[in-house]
């Protein structure tokens, strides 16, 4: 995934899009299939992270444990469903 720096100098996603898939940066509003995928215990340690139980720690993980460009959402380009 390209990035580049914003003016602080931090490191920002660029989203790329291709003719079937759309490859952003995790949002906030991503936190309610954060918390269906790492609730799972044995998704979560395929991830290398513990499980989370709440839409809190979803929102935690979001902000705070990825690096910007480092976690992208994927999604199927002209349906509004993520992978």
């Amino acid at each position: 995934m390209n990035s580049r720096k914003n003016d602080n100098g931090m490191e920002i996603a660029i989203d790329v899009r291709t003719p079937r898939l759309f490859l952003r940066a995790m949002k906030e509003e991503d936190a309610k299939d954060v918390l269906e995928i790492l609730s799972d215990k044995e998704a979560a340690e395929l991830g290398g992270v513990s499980p989370i139980s709440s839409l809190d720690e979803a929102l935690d993980f979001i902000r705070n444990y990825i690096p910007i460009g480092h976690l992208v959402s994927i999604v199927k380009e002209g349906e509004k469903e993520e992978v």
